[in-house]
């Protein structure tokens, strides 16, 4: 029976169910009753040959009249172990032979098919660890599903199978999800930090730290109560850019011109936006989402030279790029698109940046630090991290000094793109990103809001 289509019995049943035909058929073992040992295995979906090889290797006289005190109940606080259940139901196999708790994983598999699975391959057995000298054709024990949840340490992982048969319902999503989700469950509902990571993980987007979750779990409880609800972004023209042979930063930018399409910054919020809209519509709350192209990057003469246009072409540009962007989402959404610099900012960009560098220059970083830890490590690591990304950008070589000055005055835009957005919005935004991660601290230089970014591809 699939766990997910139990509608009556309560998990703790279903798996006090499988204790029980383990049980049973221990005790058809011991009293070599064959008929009903195979008609309860067929009856569960096993073959007729395999069941036959079950009865040959289980060891009768390690039975134990099937449940461990003789009254039907296992004494589950001396199960330390699979081996101790398997032994004390009488159902474990002769270990030169076969993997002693195999039939305890098929009646598991075959009960539990959602999230239990068992593989064995190899004809040797030998039992203990794989080690250097064992032979290929050693035989292994895999499981490709298998049940996760809180260990008996209060950490997430692998649930064993005597814990689950005690009664310990598996999460429904995977190991990865509940470890990645650990700061989104402590700052929200286990349920909502569960579901948003594995939105996450499967948009591949970074998952957010404890305080960036607590500023989540903010937002959310006041859009929940009725405030508005703003997702905002920026992204870049479209800049040039090539493939890379790096799986992990599968693209590069050329920056040899700025084309009129959706560029690859915008292409992370193709993908990404439609799901984070989803999740918050599932969850009835109301929103709207406000995106911005980078327009304000064509004040920059040395860009506009490094891309060989005209700050009227590269404006241009840029307003196709949104038409295109607009033909790429889902029609529903409820998306409006906008120069930044030429429809936002109302001239308040240049100068909000400007205050930010003079701030930064004089070591002082606003409100970034109440919500990310090591920021000035972190601050120091970037430069170094995309020196030639700015040489390419700019189409020269760069001292140390010169990138950091760079790191700071585009750090200060971002920093001044949150808080005009601030001003426009109110405090109960979402910013998405789709660009470096590093440099979306900056975003809390005024303001202390959620930052939800895709995982770098360049």
């Amino acid at each position: 029976m699939s766990v997910s289509n139990v509608t009556v019995n309560s998990f703790a049943e279903e798996a006090q169910m499988v204790v029980q035909i383990a049980a049973n058929l221990g005790e058809y073992r011991q009293k070599s009753q064959w008929e009903k040992f195979e008609r309860a295995l067929m009856a569960m979906g096993m073959e007729s040959r395999e069941v036959a090889q079950h009865w040959q290797e289980i060891i009768p006289t390690k039975a134990t009249n099937g449940f461990g005190n003789g009254q039907g109940v296992i004494d589950w606080n001396k199960i330390q172990c699979n081996t101790d259940l398997a032994s004390r139901l009488g159902i474990i196999l002769d270990s030169n032979k076969r993997p002693r708790n195999l039939l305890l994983y098929r009646l598991m598999e075959l009960h539990f098919p959602d999230f239990f699975e068992v593989q064995v391959s190899g004809t040797i057995h030998m039992g203990g660890i794989a080690s250097k000298g064992n032979p290929p054709q050693r035989r292994l024990v895999q499981f490709p599903k298998q049940p996760v949840g809180a260990a008996a340490n209060g950490k997430v992982g692998s649930l064993s199978v005597h814990r689950v048969l005690r009664g310990f319902e598996p999460e429904q999503f995977p190991e990865r999800v509940l470890r990645a989700a650990e700061p989104l469950c402590l700052a929200l509902d286990k349920d909502i930090g569960l579901q948003l990571a594995e939105l996450m993980i499967g948009c591949k987007m970074e998952i957010p730290k404890f305080k960036m979750a607590q500023q989540l779990a903010r937002v959310i409880s006041a859009s929940s109560g009725g405030d508005p609800l703003t997702l905002v972004g920026a992204f870049c023209p479209d800049y040039t850019y090539e493939k890379t042979n790096d799986p992990h930063l599968p693209y590069r930018y050329t920056f040899e011109g700025v084309g009129d399409g959706v560029g690859l910054v915008a292409q992370q919020f193709v993908r990404i936006v439609p799901a984070i809209s989803a999740f918050f519509r599932e969850r009835g709350i109301e929103h709207r989402i406000v995106l911005g192209i980078g327009d304000f990057e064509a004040d920059s003469e040395e860009v506009l030279r490094q891309v060989g246009l005209s700050r009227a072409e590269f404006l241009c540009r840029c307003q196709c790029s949104l038409d295109k962007f607009a033909l790429a989402v889902p029609r529903e959404l409820p998306l409006e698109l906008e120069m930044f610099g030429e429809q936002r900012s109302k001239g308040r960009l240049r100068p909000y940046a400007e205050q930010v560098v003079a701030e930064m220059s004089n070591g002082r970083f606003g409100r970034m630090a109440e919500l990310h830890d090591g920021l000035k490590e972190i601050l120091a690591r970037i430069p170094g991290q995309y020196r030639t990304f700015y040489e390419r950008w700019y189409g020269r070589s760069m001292a140390d000094l010169e990138v950091n000055q760079i790191v700071y005055q585009q750090g200060a835009e971002y920093a001044a793109v949150a808080r005009i957005y601030q001003e426009d919005f109110g405090d109960n935004i979402v910013m998405l990103a789709g660009d470096r991660p590093e440099m979306h601290r900056f975003n809390a230089f005024y303001c202390l809001f959620p930052t939800l970014c895709a995982k770098r591809a360049y």
